[in-house]
């Protein structure tokens, strides 16, 4: 005896075995207790120090940090407030 089923009712089965695949990994793979793995250690790197940049072209020499304006007066920029983490590299970049 052969079975049929609509359309409808094989979307809905495909949709109950993904909820119920969803539902397995959630509730129980993800919070299945797990061993702490042993940290390595990668060892040490050593920086050479650079007592002073290579400067080509225009560029200049800034003191940094400084309550002094930029060379050119400092540029003006505003942009509307988002998130702190957002706008954070962009104050930096910019001496704030």
């Amino acid at each position: 005896m052969a079975v049929k089923v609509k359309t409808s009712g094989k979307v809905l089965g495909i949709i109950l075995v993904l909820a119920g695949l969803y539902a397995g990994k959630t509730l129980w793979w993800d919070k299945r207790p797990k061993e702490a793995k042993q940290s390595t250690d990668i060892g040490k790197v050593s920086l050479p120090d650079a007592p002073e940049a290579s400067l080509g072209g225009n560029a200049t020499k800034l003191i940094f940090p400084s309550e002094e304006q930029s060379v050119n007066g400092g540029t003006r920029i505003s942009w509307k407030i988002m998130a702190w983490n957002a706008q954070f590299p962009v104050m930096y970049a910019n001496g704030g």
